[in-house]
């Protein structure tokens, strides 16, 4: 189990870890997600060891090795750039943390290989090395050079050199972003198969959703050196935390409008609502000043007549095959223009130029103008409002 007790980094003045504290269970698949700059990275080489926290603990197993070496951390690493040597084979590469670990008389220029620990070192090498090599689909290039390989090959290699001397932990920044899309879709697949098999703790750093969301038991997603919301993929989509974390989860990804609450209803923007669940929604929420949140497929083109229907202008239409994304403009009374997005079905017909959208109620979300999450129906008191007459 890998623990972490308010880790806060501050470098020259700034700090780029805010008091973070998170747990992990022994055995998971975590991912830290976030952009460029969040301190993920940071974070990673903090559990390694590779860097000291200003302050706060780290536990690994138990134990409190915030300053143990990384050596004594019993960790391994995989590096978005590889990081293999380029004179050693594939064979050499991956059994090279075995030789590392052995007694300095088993590695010792050719005499070591005729002492004891010598000829221990290489039977375990004859045994674990072509195992790890097979089971990553690498038996046949163990003789090659890292420059004869292709950037998947050379990625698999890093991954076997790290899993052959069983670590406790493992960690891996960004491995996946150095290759083309199907190699990281095949790539995607081989990790989450290694991490079933193996049943190690894996903690996975990227940027990209798409890894994360298919490959994380849990997700912790970071902001400026804090996490927003820790939970799992389906939770972080279906119910964000706050304003960030629904914007940063989902692609396409969700649309965002002005939302307000008067004597006389729910508008979105210019845009009075008169839809019975807009009124029973603005009388949850009470009088105020809201954003509100419409994931693509928690929202519809429909006909001008229909309640709630809003004016837009089709911007874009990408077709993906099973559906299709209409990129729409919504244009409030003040001028301001927000953009939003729909799936439609294939069958759909979808106007060329102007078209009419509404919001599913039942699938919405409301921020204050914070950017906090709130919950209507669990937290907000309901204040009756006169209807007006439509």
């Amino acid at each position: 189990m890998l623990q972490l007790d308010h880790i806060t980094k501050t470098y020259t003045n700034v700090e780029v870890l805010h008091s973070l504290s998170l747990t992990v269970r022994s055995g998971e698949f975590i991912s830290l997600l976030g952009a460029s700059g969040c301190g993920k990275t940071t974070l990673l080489r903090i559990i390694a060891g590779l860097d000291s926290p200003t302050s706060g603990r780290v536990h690994i197993g138990g134990n409190d090795v915030t300053d143990w070496t990384p050596s004594r951390r019993n960790i391994a690493m995989v590096f978005q750039s590889y990081a293999l040597y380029p004179h050693k084979t594939v064979r050499e590469n991956i059994a090279f943390p075995l030789r590392m670990r052995a007694p300095w008389t088993a590695r010792l220029p050719v005499w070591g290989r005729f002492t004891s620990e010598g000829k221990k070192l290489a039977a375990l090498i004859r045994e674990k090395v072509p195992a790890m090599a097979e089971a990553l689909n690498l038996g046949g290039l163990l003789e090659r050079k890292p420059s004869q390989l292709s950037g998947g090959q050379k990625q698999r290699v890093a991954l076997a050199r790290a899993l052959v001397r069983e670590p406790s932990l493992f960690l891996m920044d960004e491995p996946l972003s150095n290759l083309d899309a199907k190699l990281r879709t095949e790539m995607r697949r081989e990790i989450i198969a290694l991490h079933r098999s193996t049943g190690k703790t894996f903690v996975y750093v990227t940027h990209d959703q798409t890894e994360a969301m298919t490959m994380s038991d849990r997700i912790v997603l970071l902001n400026k050196g804090t996490i927003q919301q820790i939970g799992a993929p389906a939770e972080l989509y279906g119910d964000p935390a706050n304003l960030f974390a629904a914007t940063f989860i989902g692609s396409p990804g969700i649309s965002v409008f002005p939302c307000s609450v008067d004597g006389d209803g729910l508008c979105i923007g210019s845009f009075r609502m008169r839809n019975e669940a807009a009124w029973n929604l603005a009388g949850a929420l009470g009088p105020g000043q809201y954003r509100l949140g419409i994931r693509p497929e928690s929202c519809f083109l429909c006909p001008s007549g229909d309640l709630d229907a809003i004016p837009a202008a089709v911007r874009l239409v990408e077709h993906m095959g099973n559906e299709r994304i209409a990129h729409l403009d919504i244009r409030m009374a003040d001028g301001a223009v927000f953009p939003a997005c729909v799936r439609v079905p294939n069958d759909f017909c979808i106007p060329e130029k102007h078209a009419w959208f509404r919001p599913s109620w039942r699938h919405a979300f409301f921020f204050d103008m914070a950017g906090n999450r709130i919950r209507p129906a669990a937290t907000c008191r309901v204040i009756p409002l006169k209807k007006a007459a439509i």
